[in-house]
């Protein structure tokens, strides 16, 4: 009777564990993000426009800045626009909140409102206008495309999850690529932040495809990691290129056989432009499985054909262990 007893006891401790096991794994492999929001563009510019060009006729907007939050907290969410004026060469900062603040003025769809205006620096462009009516995607569209892009593996990786503390830092951002001087195409940027372990992730997509256009990551662990959320796969036949993230062309020059077995020839041209420092050409003979990094990107020759040339380019995100404060 004794025997049978243990027996018992230790196939019930048996399926405790092996239950416990299944919980886990199950929790790990299926990660759902939480469920985040972010104020509508269109919503919130209509009246931020009509005020910076009742300030100035000639205001145009620079950028937005977006907070983003989970859903159960609507309460808290804000925005920002800057405008510039060319012919004073001043800025006007609107802020939007969904809650009533001191000095905030209410508008018909519930939001606050305050502003205020400063000179800009006389030794930074002004640079291009965004125009509202070529925006094309909505903030909450950017939003779903920079978590696909990477977001959710990062909140992944450090398990965040709805019932807990979601982010130090969570912002999202229209610009152009090159900000400071307000030229390049039109992108949305993010930034993430946690503190516990600490952490940063930088993203950006074109606002015209959604494509990734660079991504860049900081963390506390020695060794790195990579997220492979963006694998463009493309074939390129001889004589003609493709543009890769905005940042630079492959391009295939030749297609050969050697000894039995396919080689190629090509040129990766990078773009010179105001936004990129360089514009020179780099000549690789390559054959299938050939691996090698370029700048921030991981690039694989997976098939030479006789006509094409097909690549997989992958934005490399590094997690490098913060230098510390003195």
């Amino acid at each position: 009777m004794k025997h049978s007893s243990r027996n018992t006891l230790g196939i019930f401790l048996l399926s405790v564990v092996l239950v416990l096991f299944i919980v886990i794994t199950i929790n790990s492999q299926f990660y759902t993000p939480p469920p985040l929001i972010v104020l509508p563009l269109e919503e919130t510019y209509i009246e931020a426009e009509s005020i910076a060009l009742s300030w100035q006729s000639d205001a145009q907007l620079n950028s937005a800045d977006f907070n983003v939050e989970l859903d159960d907290f609507p309460s808290q969410m804000n925005c920002n626009y800057t405008f510039l004026s060319p012919a004073r060469y001043q800025y006007l900062l609107i802020f939007v909140k969904t809650y009533e603040l001191g000095g905030y003025r209410a508008n018909r769809n519930g939001y606050y409102l305050h502003w205020t205006e400063g000179d800009w620096p006389s030794d930074r462009p002004i640079g291009k206008a965004i125009i509202f009516d070529e925006i094309h995607l909505e903030s909450n569209q950017a939003l779903k495309k920079i978590l696909e892009h990477g977001g959710n593996t990062f909140f992944e990786r450090y398990h965040i999850r709805q019932e807990q503390p979601l982010l130090d830092s969570f912002n999202l951002d229209l610009e152009r690529l090159d900000f400071y001087n307000g030229e390049g195409p039109l992108i949305w940027s993010s930034g993430f932040s946690v503190n516990r372990p600490h952490a940063q992730l930088y993203m950006g997509i074109e606002d015209l495809t959604g494509d990734l256009l660079y991504v860049k990551a900081y963390g506390e662990q020695e060794e790195e990691y990579w997220l492979r959320d963006s694998i463009i796969v493309g074939r390129i036949p001889t004589g003609q290129s493709k543009n890769y993230f905005d940042h630079f062309d492959l391009q295939v020059d030749k297609i050969f056989e050697e000894n039995g077995r396919s080689y190629a020839n090509f040129t990766i041209i990078f773009p010179k432009t105001p936004w990129l420092i360089y514009g020179e050409k780099s000549h690789t003979q390559v054959e299938p499985g050939s691996k090698f990094s370029f700048g921030d990107y991981d690039i694989t020759v997976s098939k030479v054909d006789k006509e094409w040339v097909e690549f997989e380019v992958m934005p490399i995100i590094k997690w490098y262990k913060p230098k510390p404060e003195n």
